[in-house]
């Protein structure tokens, strides 16, 4: 069996998952929320999460929501964790401690727990947007090729 990703076949899986009869609001709202959800420092319990909200919320398209673990694999995840550690450099007041080595576990904690909400803030409504442009692209080519 050989595996491989190429422009078509992302195009394919984008086709299927538009063609599902949701809304474009709800099928870009379910990827940003798997996207949300995929891209959390949760360590394998993501998709436990995401299985949870999609049998909690039914209004979510499954399937979408599900992609979102597809693209957000551990190898581009893990990237995105190391980065996240540099981009908060807050100034809050710091308690400090005896214990040196909690000093710096806390530091880092804090940087990298604030760094990875701001990007899976802005990457959640970045996928949002793009899924939500795809499946408007998808409708009024479908419209098209109706009228015609």
């Amino acid at each position: 069996m050989k595996f491989r990703i190429d422009k078509e076949s992302i195009r394919t899986f984008l086709v299927k998952i538009i063609r599902q009869n949701a809304s474009p609001h709800r099928l870009a709202l379910s990827f940003a929320i798997g996207t949300f959800i995929a891209i959390l420092p949760l360590f394998g319990f993501g998709i436990i999460l995401g299985l949870i909200v999609v049998m909690v919320f039914k209004q979510l398209n499954k399937p979408a929501l599900m992609s979102a673990f597809v693209v957000w694999n551990p190898l581009i995840v893990v990237p995105l964790m190391a980065i996240s550690y540099h981009i908060f450099f807050g100034s809050a007041e710091v308690i400090k401690y005896k214990i040196e080595l909690l000093n710096h576990l806390i530091t880092f904690t804090r940087r990298f727990l604030v760094g990875h909400l701001i990007i899976t803030a802005d990457l959640s409504i970045i996928s949002y947007l793009v899924i939500r442009f795809a499946a408007f692209l998808y409708e009024l080519r479908k419209k098209k090729r109706q009228k015609h």
